[in-house]
């Protein structure tokens, strides 16, 4: 994984967090993308990595965090696309009894 650049999507915990640490003991430089912020930055701390707190469900952030990786490292050569959990409208469906 030398001079590989990475994105993981939910590398703030669990699964993600896995692959990150996977990826960066390879060689590879890793962007976190995370929800929670804080989680991103821990992660991202522990292996030196770039940290970056974004909603997928933005496309708006989504392209921000495309070109924070890019200006940092010049590339994006994998794409772990790891990030779960109930969209917004799903959310807004369960809570509304739609999926009960």
């Amino acid at each position: 994984m030398e001079d590989k650049a990475a994105i993981v999507t939910g590398g703030g915990q669990g699964i993600g967090q896995g692959i990150v640490h996977w990826l960066a003991e390879e060689g590879a430089d890793v962007a976190v993308i995370d929800i929670n912020g804080d989680n991103a930055r821990k992660v991202a701390d522990e292996v030196k990595a770039l940290a970056l707190e974004i909603d997928l469900t933005d496309s708006k952030q989504i392209t921000q965090a495309v070109q924070k990786t890019m200006d940092t490292f010049s590339k994006i050569d994998i794409l772990v696309n790891n990030v779960g959990g109930l969209g917004k409208i799903m959310l807004a469906r369960t809570k509304i009894g739609v999926y009960q």
